[in-house]
């Protein structure tokens, strides 16, 4: 009996989490996200411990997506961008999953600034706003080189290994 009620489960879990795919792909009607433009990162001679990708663009009426892939989170990350006009506030959306859920948000300052720096794993997403469209800007996107820390060895000969209780004897 227990088996054929997983057995229902695992096709019930199944169905729910392949037909709406199938569906899109046979009916041609796929969810219609802008595309995200990948970020090309370049060594700098003025910056010798990372890498820097450079953007000046205006904004659009939706967000402009920009995605970073492959990050360690031994890299430290710092975008920096700044509006061309200081009154027009412009707003960066860091992303991690979903375009819609920002993990951090900015906007730009009195100076027309906005930085922000962070850690993560894998890939992350940057979006781009502003109230309108044709708004200047000039965004810097700076990965660290991986930071590594000395680690104690694992292994340590006999000779020097001394207990827990041993407290200096």
């Amino acid at each position: 009996m227990q088996i054929i009620v997983r057995s229902l489960w695992v096709m019930a879990v199944t169905a729910v989490l392949v037909l709406p795919c199938a569906a899109n792909a046979a009916t041609g009607k796929a969810t219609k996200e802008p595309p995200a433009k990948p970020l090309e990162f370049h060594k700098s001679e003025r910056a010798k411990n990372g890498k820097f990708a450079y953007v000046a663009a205006s904004t659009k009426a939706d967000a402009t997506r920009f995605v970073a892939t492959n990050v360690l989170v031994t890299q430290p990350v710092v975008i920096t961008l700044k509006s061309d006009n200081p009154k027009e506030k412009i707003k960066i959306l860091v992303t991690k999953t979903q375009w819609t859920k920002g993990e951090r948000e900015i906007s730009t300052g009195a100076d027309g600034m906005a930085r922000v720096a962070f850690r993560t794993q894998g890939d992350f997403g940057v979006a781009v706003s502003g109230v309108g469209a044709g708004k200047g800007y000039k965004m810097a996107v700076w990965v660290g080189d991986e930071v590594k820390r000395p680690m104690a060895p694992a292994v340590v000969p006999k000779a020097s290994w001394k207990p827990a209780d041993a407290k200096g004897k």
